[in-house]
């Protein structure tokens, strides 16, 4: 196994884009994983693969939407063909004598906005403080990672219990504060 990461990492990503992905400019898979992997690749001769894509069963819009991105690159969906879903996955980790102690709502981008506002408040309820570097980067870059909220105000929601009663499709932006 051999392990890739962005030289600088997210921070260096943002900095060199002027900018934090969001849902209009997804551009954070792409520079961080995809193109990290190609140049990768590349620096070995390999021009010509096949790109795994970790889609399951019970994500057939995400196989379906998938783009292709050059034509040297053959993407496979080893779980989608073997009908792989979240249940049968969670199956497999009942029987093993270990776990990855990592929160299904969590995953490898713990606040990603592609989660939703929703899923952020029920993490940041649990896990106030992975909003540190979130809040970081948006008052950095003076933008918010979803629309028309920041990650700040959404930890302050969760902490502060207004979950139940707090109307997200309402939320208006700060005032100054820039969106892409």
């Amino acid at each position: 196994i051999i392990r890739l990461k962005y030289e600088g990492g997210f921070e260096k990503l943002i900095e060199k884009r002027k900018a934090i992905p969001n849902n209009f400019k997804r551009f954070c898979t792409i520079e961080l994983k995809i193109k990290t992997c190609r140049r990768y690749l590349r620096s070995l001769g390999i021009i010509k693969y096949e790109n795994l894509v970790g889609f399951r069963y019970d994500e057939p819009l995400r196989v379906k939407r998938r783009k292709k991105m050059w034509k040297s690159v053959e993407d496979k969906f080893p779980l989608y063909d073997k009908e792989i879903t979240k249940e049968k996955i969670n199956n497999y980790w009942i029987n093993k004598p270990y776990t990855l102690e990592i929160p299904s709502i969590l995953g490898n981008c713990t606040l990603c906005f592609l989660k939703g506002k929703n899923a952020i408040i029920t993490i940041l309820s649990s896990y106030p403080e992975l909003a540190d570097v979130w809040i970081k980067d948006e008052e950095k870059m003076n933008r918010t990672y979803l629309s028309n909220i920041s990650i700040k105000d959404l930890r302050n929601i969760a902490q502060n219990n207004l979950f139940k009663d707090y109307d997200l499709n309402q939320v208006k932006p700060e005032i100054g504060r820039a969106h892409v």
